[in-house]
């Protein structure tokens, strides 16, 4: 499967005014920041109004560059686009897809036009379009373009870490002096990185992120180190992905597993953590609503399945059940299996869950961190029921892949991540 995110530039929209940005077919050099590196696909012999900005293109998780005939594609759909807006002002949706799909005929599949923006001119613009692109060898591309600077700004989900530091990766197991002399000695050349690293790629945000290292031989002996990660894409901004993107610099330049490291950085490596597991093909009872009741062998079952990412042991000893409110679904809880002693259960953390919504006068017999928990899960649930590689999602939530499977993530006290299984993940594994 080939996925592909990306802008189409009109050359002729450009605003020339310093400062300002034409609201459709101009990207700011805030929205270029997005992504690495860009690459510009045109073919102004056949497509001289557009051009194509591609900010991802992957191909089973793989960087790839866009081959011709998908650049011409996207350039050809993007074309049109263009013409219709100034041909077709007062076109719906409904009609917008009926053009394309007479047009260009069963190749696009699925388009999606992410709503629609004016311009002063009075031409009328798709503010994205997502579509899938049939080819003989494969019918399961997906492409997402957008035509709106804004639009792109707040709707691209993808994102970029870059992690600056000083010292290799296994020098945290050197002792307390060897470390402290190498980080002391090698912090001032911290800036001079990222500013080499800025005059080829231009990031969005940087973060400084420190922790704490604890001397193997001596654990009273700590370090407070501190590295720089910089980010590409808004949707990177997430407490838990800088985290985990500390974390995986680490492991991925280290012979060392993650075990070792446990021990070493206990607050960066210790993730308190909740896998969610909704059962999203419960038997139904009436519509929209689902059995509450779900038996224990087949909750023991989905956890081994759906939490790869642990030893069998560990799931099979730390396995709750709830039920949400969100249809009544039955959900399979694991908990992480470095959390900390006080966070080691869900019962442990949330002992006054009870499952009502905010209108029952009962919800306030919760504790307070407890129902803002309610809250928030009642509504990962709604976006993890729905959600396709291409939703947006809203601030305070994430997307994570983990072992082959999305997640809904967000926090909530104790500094605690949860992760609600997708239904897309869930029904994939089970072949529903």
């Amino acid at each position: 499967m080939l996925i592909i995110k990306g802008f189409i530039a009109l050359p002729n929209f450009v605003n020339n005014e310093k400062f300002a940005t034409n609201v459709v077919g101009e990207l700011t050099n805030h929205a270029r920041t997005y992504s690495k590196d860009q690459t510009t696909y045109v073919n102004h012999t056949l497509y001289g109004d557009v051009e194509l900005v591609s900010f991802l293109a992957q191909e089973n998780g793989i960087d790839v560059r866009i081959s011709s005939d998908f650049s011409n594609h996207i350039l050809t759909v993007s074309q049109l686009a263009h013409e219709l807006a100034s041909t077709e002002a007062t076109l719906d949706s409904t009609e917008f897809q009926s053009i394309v799909w007479s047009t260009l005929g069963s190749k696009v599949s699925e388009l999606i036009i992410g709503g629609w923006i004016t311009t002063s001119g009075g031409k009328r613009y798709p503010k994205s379009l997502t579509w899938t692109y049939a080819t003989n060898y494969n019918t399961d591309n997906r492409i997402t373009v957008w035509f709106a600077n804004d639009a792109f700004i707040s709707e691209f989900d993808s994102f970029q870490h870059v992690v600056v530091r000083t010292f290799d990766a296994d020098d945290l197991f050197l002792t307390y002096s060897e470390l402290s002399s190498k980080y002391t000695s090698t912090q001032s050349q911290k800036y001079d990185l990222i500013n080499e690293y800025n005059q080829k790629h231009t990031f969005t945000k940087m973060v400084d992120y420190s922790y704490v290292w604890t001397d193997r031989l001596d654990p009273e002996l700590k370090l407070t180190l501190s590295c720089v990660v910089l980010i590409h894409g808004a949707a990177g901004f997430g407490d838990d992905q800088i985290k985990r993107a500390v974390q995986d610099d680490l492991l991925n330049n280290s012979i060392h597993s993650k075990g070792e490291w446990f021990d070493l950085a206990p607050d960066l490596f210790r993730n308190n953590e909740f896998i969610l597991i909704p059962t999203w093909d419960n038997s139904k009872l009436t519509s929209g609503i689902q059995s509450g009741v779900l038996d224990i062998n087949r909750a023991v079952k989905l956890a081994d399945m759906f939490c790869p990412f642990y030893s069998q042991d560990h799931v099979d000893g730390n396995i709750e059940l709830v039920t949400c409110t969100y249809r009544y679904l039955p959900l399979v809880i694991v908990a992480g299996d470095a959390n900390i002693e006080e966070g080691n259960t869900f019962t442990k953390v949330h002992s006054t869950y009870i499952p009502v919504g905010s209108e029952s006068p009962d919800f306030g017999k919760m504790a307070p961190d407890t129902g803002a928990f309610a809250l928030k899960l009642n509504s990962a649930m709604v976006l993890a029921e729905s959600l396709s590689q291409f939703t947006p999602l809203p601030s305070g939530y994430g997307r994570v892949e983990r072992d082959g499977l999305t997640f809904i993530t967000f926090s909530a006290n104790f500094d605690i991540e949860y992760y609600v299984l997708t239904r897309v993940s869930y029904n994939s594994l089970l072949g529903v």
